[in-house]
């Protein structure tokens, strides 16, 4: 997904990714994907070379050729405000860091005391905000929204509200929406349609006439 986004950027001269982590909690899912992000993108270049060097040190978000580096903005918000504050603090312990790969470590965390920080480059990329998806002012102009275990507390009606209008207003044209491996969009609307690809499921945005 991230490889075909960068292409059709790319080609439209936009170089920004805007991704919403819907119910971020204290925010290790922005992190990931603002480190996925970071990965896939070096990955691109390197099959995709710009026509002149970068210069050293290379920076985190690599700059396309005679422009400024990519914009990779990654909005974590949640109703919990004190699981937005252990978010902003973006320090973790080690029962925490478990699943983390060590090359991710290594590239994105600084070791402080027991606890494991995330690197300044990749924190400023990751903005802390509350919001209450039962309201109608959400975050506009995003390529992929994450929600995932988010859903499942609502009733179908109240689902299908948020699916059909505000995620689908808060995607731009062909976007992504993720949900949780127990959520399905199935029977709930015709404006998302479902892609399968490498064992992973996503929904992407439809454009139909209101």
């Amino acid at each position: 997904m991230l490889e075909e986004l960068f292409k059709q950027k790319s080609t439209r001269r936009e170089y920004s990714i805007r991704i919403w982590s819907a119910g971020c909690s204290t925010g290790q899912e922005p992190f990931t994907l603002a480190m996925l992000v970071t990965d896939a993108l070096a990955y691109y270049y390197l099959r995709n070379p710009l026509p002149v060097e970068l210069p050293l040190p290379k920076p985190l978000i690599p700059a396309p050729w005679r422009g400024a580096p990519w914009r990779v903005e990654i909005l974590a918000s949640d109703i919990n405000y004190s699981v937005l504050r252990a978010g902003q603090e973006a320090t973790y312990s080690e029962t925490q860091m478990a699943a983390v790969d060590y090359g991710y470590r290594l590239r994105y965390f600084d070791k402080v005391g027991d606890r494991y920080a995330v690197k300044k480059a990749l924190k400023e990329m990751v903005h802390f905000d509350i919001h209450n998806l039962k309201t109608e002012y959400l975050p506009q102009r995003n390529d992929v929204i994450f929600c995932r275990n988010v859903m499942m507390y609502f009733d179908e009606a109240e689902q299908k509200r948020l699916i059909e209008k505000k995620f689908y207003r808060c995607l731009n044209n062909n976007g992504y929406l993720f949900v949780g491996h127990a959520e399905s969009l199935l029977g709930l609307t015709k404006k998302f349609q479902m892609m399968h690809k490498d064992s992973g499921t996503a929904y992407q945005r439809v454009e139909v006439r209101e």
